[in-house]
């Protein structure tokens, strides 16, 4: 395993390459992220903006109402939180299309497929939990 993690996830520290200050971060879901932070998750996740959507518990019919504008401090919050687990997910095991085809595969330790437990808060802390295990080297 490439990246070190810590758990709880509140507790640790930005990556050093990390675009904002935690209080930038809190501003920009407050205000709404713009749509393109929408797209640009799809795309880092290898997913359809319809899978993502899902995930996020967004409705097709409100989705399109946010393009070119901005996603609401809710929306914004989960992308946040999603985004968080995508880097989790890359520095623990090292290669983005890896950790794309593990959060879309079925996973037996995890009795489902990641990405589908990533659409609620507790499925995010068990899979950060996870990876934490992981990364450190706990029996799982």
């Amino acid at each position: 395993m490439t990246g070190s993690i810590q758990w709880p996830p509140s507790a640790a520290k930005l990556p050093a390459d990390a675009p904002r200050h935690v209080l930038d971060e809190v501003h920009a879901v407050e205000k709404g992220y713009p749509f393109r932070e929408f797209e640009s998750l799809a795309v880092d996740l290898g997913v359809t903006q319809q899978r993502l959507s899902s995930v996020l518990r967004i409705s097709s019919s409100t989705l399109a109402r946010r393009r070119g504008e901005r996603l609401t401090t809710l929306e914004s919050g989960r992308v946040y939180r999603l985004r968080q687990l995508w880097g989790a997910a890359t520095r623990v095991i090292g290669d983005a299309e890896d950790a794309r085809r593990w959060l879309s595969a079925p996973n037996d330790n995890l009795g489902a497929i990641p990405l589908d437990l990533a659409s609620t808060e507790p499925g995010v802390e068990l899979l950060l939990r996870y990876l934490w295990q992981v990364d450190e080297g706990v029996y799982l």
